[in-house]
């Protein structure tokens, strides 16, 4: 997409229908109120993270509703408003409750509102009425069966395990004595000196992270119990063991990392 600033200068001079597509999409809206009740606006961010992500500019009027090509009144503007208390209201409505980035953007002494929608693979995103929409050039369609069972089929092939989890700080997520432990592990199994082995490295070397960002992987071999709970949710693992006669001899359960777990069994 355009940077920003290059497209409102175009949009001066060109009808908006020219730039919108499948990740780039324009609405208007009287005041913060008919944004947050706007049923259409969740249609739109559903579709947006059904197929490939994009943008949604606020305070841009509708080609159709200009008149003699006098293109520049379609930059219309918007209110600043809290983008807290919009971005949940906005989640609110969608399910499941997805990672929305909202800002203000100025130009020319008008605000506008951008919402970036993410790309979602490991879920579908509806509405709260339970709708799916998917993106088809710059239209947001409701899906047809076919369409939502591939959407579906396409989600099997996702890789949770890849998912980042975005915290700055991911030294707070883990748990000290298992990374040392795991860290110290991987050394001697590589004839390495651990002293030469940094966390970061470490972490890089077993895709517990990628350019430093922990995933849900890493989070799970080597994260405490609250880290897990908070982000990856509800969890155990179970060990049952029975006789050929039926009797019960051992039913241990765990809740903590993969590491410490693996050191329970």
């Amino acid at each position: 997409m355009l940077d920003l600033k290059e497209l409102l200068e175009r949009l001066k001079l060109e009808s908006s229908e020219k730039y919108e597509s499948e990740t780039l999409e324009f609405k208007n809206f009287k005041d913060s109120n008919s944004l947050n009740n706007s049923k259409e606006l969740c249609d739109e961010i559903s579709a947006l993270a059904n197929t490939k992500g994009g943008t949604i500019i606020i305070g841009i009027k509708d080609f159709n509703d200009i008149k003699h090509n006098n293109f520049y009144e379609q930059l219309n503007g918007f209110e600043v408003i809290d983008l807290d208390v919009t971005k949940e209201r906005i989640k609110g409505k969608l399910k499941p409750k997805i990672d929305l980035k909202l800002f203000n953007f100025s130009y020319e002494s008008k605000n506008y509102l951008i919402i970036e929608v993410p790309r979602i693979n490991y879920s579908l995103v509806t509405t709260s009425s339970g709708k799916v929409y998917i993106r088809e050039g710059k239209s947001s369609v409701p899906a047809e069966p076919n369409q939502i069972q591939e959407l579906v089929n396409n989600l099997q092939t996702y890789d949770w395990s890849s998912k980042d989890i975005n915290f700055e700080n991911i030294e707070n997520l883990l748990d000290k004595i298992a990374l040392h432990e795991a860290k110290i592990d991987f050394a001697n199994r590589r004839n390495i000196n651990v002293d030469n082995l940094t966390d970061l490295a470490f972490l890089e070397s077993i895709n517990a992270t990628k350019n430093g960002i922990l995933n849900n992987a890493g989070l799970l071999f080597l994260g405490t119990k609250n880290a897990i709970e908070k982000y990856l949710g509800n969890y155990e693992y179970r060990f049952s063991w029975r006789t050929n006669s039926g009797i019960l001899k051992t039913n241990e359960v765990w809740n903590d990392c993969i590491w410490n777990s693996k050191k329970n069994c």
